[in-house]
This record gives C-alpha cells, structure tokens and sequence, in this order.
C-alpha cells in the first residue's frame, strides 16, 4: 500500500472512512483519498459485504463520521465498554470535552434500531 499510494504508515497522522479511505499524513496540507475500488485487491472479502459498518456488535464503537474535526464519536454499548471507557479516561488516554455531544439520546436510539 505505501508503494502503490507513495506515502509511509509511520507518516499516518489519522486515518477516515467516509465515501473514501482518508488518509491524513504529517507534513502535508492535504489528506490523501483512496476510491474502495482501489483497495478491492488487497481488502478482506468481508469487508466488501459487511453491513456491520458502526461495529454493533462490539463493547465500544469509535468513528468520525459525522464528529467535528479533532473529534471522534464514541458509542458505548455494553457494561463492559463503559467499565473501559471510563479506565481510559481515567487514565488520560481519552480526553472527553467538558460539553458532551448533544445528541446522547439519538446515538441511543440509533442503537436500538440496530
């Protein structure tokens, strides 16, 4: 992948998943996108028909779509991903702004939907 896109994985500052693999790298202004289609090659087969996109089935889910820019959507789904949640923050490896995101009950929703 760092051959056939010309960039370092020591280099990924952050990485996104939106209608593109994006792929932000220190030093450059502009993040590199990757069409899927270019990923098929060397994509796992059930990444390709997974409709498990927001990992419901998972203790915790973490993603940035639809989250500010600098911040990440976290959904805590079980008493064990709170339990972890709240060690991380506790430990300092989670930094949660003071104003929680306001659309707590939707996310909730949304994963009863599910």
């Amino acid at each position: 992948m760092e051959e056939r896109f010309d960039f370092f994985f020591n280099d990924i500052e952050k990485m996104n998943i939106k209608d593109y693999l994006i792929i932000y790298l220190k030093g450059k202004d502009q993040p590199l996108y990757i069409e899927f289609s270019e990923l098929h090659d060397i994509m796992r087969h059930a990444c390709s028909v997974c409709e498990n996109f927001s990992n419901f089935y998972s203790d915790i889910s973490f993603g940035g779509l639809g989250s500010k820019d600098g911040f990440t959507t976290s959904i805590i789904r079980t008493d064990l991903g709170e339990r972890i949640y709240k060690l991380a923050i506790d430990k300092g490896y989670i930094e949660e702004p003071p104003e929680l995101n306001t659309s707590i009950e939707k996310s909730k929703n949304a994963c009863k939907n599910n």
